[in-house]
């Protein structure tokens, strides 16, 4: 065990290599995602795409410079292994019986987790390979953090892809809640702002090489306009809303305000109506992924359900509680969060 610890310690001033993939919901929720292009004399730079129901999943492959893929693991007593034995020259009954007793074999550890994060697809007129990428991927999160006033370590930047030319992913270190992610597609100057900040932070990059292709591909960045698409199409945003209200009761009186409100507003619709929650005895009007039940309620009646939603409440979930005596445009005003534009 102790040339196990002692070789793992070695190891691992080398590095691991980790790989990060996206885990996107369905296609209909997935359509939703606000995007946009940044652009500049007419052409495009960068295409960016929030993402607001996503996983992101890391799993580690290898130690930089080994030659196999995935790390030695006794699965019968859970050990980490220097190295998987030489194949025996037992025969194979025997070789069998052992795996048996002493099954080992190399795996990829892997998490998931979600995040609020925000992915960067460059276009060809852009000019940047995969070793400037990378560069960018470690300016960008140390840029944004300084324009929003954040602590050091709460964004992240990784590649996407294993081509010349992968796509970038800016996203949320921690459990959430920052916003600022949404907030560079919200305001037309955030995202050109953080690159005029990544730019003079550029100088920790070592490679003159790196240093011009960077140089210049952020300067363009830092200049560009932003066109923000609607993420959803008007035709199927009218329909889904006229789905939704025929799906509440006529009696439903606050819900269906709460629906026409955000509708004539062009922001987010719920994801369902009336959902019933598995195991408890609540009734909520909607429901908005990827866990935030809304409530609406007569203000004489606040009270009722409140064991409900205090239950949400205690298993992890979002409750949004409006009562139809307050201020519904501040109310839903304190939420863009939750209540993004979507058209």
């Amino acid at each position: 065990m102790a040339d196990a610890v002692s070789l793992a310690q070695a190891q691992a001033a080398r590095g691991l290599r980790i790989s990060t993939a996206l885990a996107l919901p369905d296609a209909a929720a997935a359509a939703r995602d606000p995007r946009a292009t940044l652009s500049a004399d007419g052409q495009a730079l960068l295409h960016l795409r929030h993402l607001q129901s996503a996983r992101i999943v890391q799993f580690a492959r290898h130690w930089h410079g080994a030659p196999e893929a995935g790390f030695p693991l006794d699965l019968a007593g859970g050990q980490w292994l220097a190295e998987l034995p030489a194949p025996s020259s037992s025969p194979p009954q025997a070789q069998a019986a052992g795996l048996r007793r002493h099954p080992r074999r190399r795996v990829m550890p892997w998490t998931a987790h979600p995040a609020d994060a925000l992915l960067l697809t460059p276009a060809q007129a852009l000019g940047l390979d995969r070793d400037a990428l990378a560069a960018m991927a470690r300016l960008l999160p140390r840029a944004a953090e300084q324009h929003f006033g954040l602590h050091p370590g709460e964004l992240d930047g990784v590649l996407l892809g294993e081509g010349p030319t992968p796509a970038l992913l800016l996203h949320e270190a921690g459990e959430g809640g920052l916003d600022v992610l949404r907030v560079l597609l919200a305001s037309p100057r955030a995202l050109p702002g953080v690159m005029a900040q990544a730019r003079r932070l550029r100088h920790h990059e070592a490679a003159p090489a790196l240093h011009t292709a960077l140089q210049t591909a952020l300067l363009r960045l830092a200049a560009a306009s932003l066109e923000l698409f609607l993420s959803t199409p008007r035709d199927d945003y009218d329909a889904r809303h006229a789905q939704l209200l025929r799906q509440l009761p006529p009696q439903a009186t606050a819900a269906r305000r709460l629906l026409s409100f955000l509708h004539a507003q062009g922001l987010r619709l719920p994801d369902a109506v009336r959902r019933t929650v598995q195991g408890l005895y609540v009734q909520p009007d909607f429901y908005f992924e990827p866990r935030c039940w809304v409530f609406c309620i007569d203000p004489l009646s606040l009270s009722e359900g409140e064991a409900g939603r205090e239950a949400l409440l205690d298993r992890g979930d979002e409750v949004w509680t409006w009562a139809a005596d307050e201020d519904l445009s501040a109310c839903v005003a304190r939420r863009p969060d939750l209540f993004r534009r979507e058209r």
